[in-house]
């Protein structure tokens, strides 16, 4: 049986955009339209959008392939009774995703989009992500939350300062992007001087916190210089001022 061109975009849009499940779409048709569709068929109307699109979305991972500045994220989805992990690449414009059984490099692999890639991956710090020979940026939100449990924790002055620093660069990009400019040059080498300048600190009152108190346990210390070394090594890591 042949369906309109409409119903089927109707279709698509409740399960695909709205997530609602097959039975509840059929049951939206049913109440509308008084159309009697059986799950199946909405089944075989997404699954035919899907592959009406093969083409979009490997013209779209391409794009994505030869962007400037990439931001990658992942999380845990269910399929069936069965955890996936859903990945995401993206721009200011394009967005590409992928399910997959795997968390780490072989679902990543499989996209297609990383190994290609050769401009800046913005993301969290995930270990299988630095595998790829693209440049690296860390996500300045992952940085902040970092950076406030050892302020909270520690009381390490260089993590407020770093906090600081941060936030104004953020403030000066959103400026420049509402005046359609790019940060000149003069002033991303001053912020890069102050980011330096804290992380030289930042080293220096590491180093004092590692001697411990006397009702400071073994773990507590390792602890805290694991959560230091990760947002010390996280931010001498290239960094990218677009976003």
């Amino acid at each position: 049986m042949q369906y309109d061109i409409n119903l089927k975009v109707l279709l698509v849009y409740f399960c695909i955009y709205q997530l609602l499940p097959y039975e509840r779409a059929s049951e939206m048709v049913f109440d509308l339209f008084g159309h009697s569709l059986s799950q199946a068929t909405v089944v075989a109307i997404t699954g035919e959008c899907s592959r009406n699109l093969t083409g979009v979305e490997e013209h779209t991972r391409n794009l994505l392939q030869d962007a400037q500045v990439l931001h990658v994220d992942e999380t845990s989805m269910r399929v069936g009774d069965t955890r996936h992990w859903l990945h995401v690449a993206s721009t200011d414009h394009l967005t590409s995703y992928g399910c997959h059984r795997k968390r780490g490099a072989q679902a990543t692999d499989a996209m297609g989009i990383l190994p290609a890639l050769q401009g800046t991956m913005i993301h969290d710090f995930w270990a299988p992500y630095f595998r790829y020979t693209s440049d690296h940026a860390i996500c300045n939100a992952h940085l902040l939350r970092e950076r406030r449990g050892i302020s909270e924790n520690y009381n390490h002055q260089w993590s407020k300062t770093l906090s600081n620093l941060l936030n104004g660069i953020k403030a000066a990009v959103d400026v420049a992007k509402e005046e359609e400019t790019i940060l000149v040059p003069e002033r991303i080498a001053a912020f890069e001087e102050q980011y330096q300048k804290i992380l030289k600190a930042a080293e220096e009152e590491t180093k004092i916190s590692e001697t411990p108190g006397d009702r400071e346990s073994m773990g507590e210390r390792n602890s805290q210089k694991q959560r230091i070394s990760w947002i010390v090594v996280a931010t001498t890591r290239k960094r990218s001022w677009h976003s």
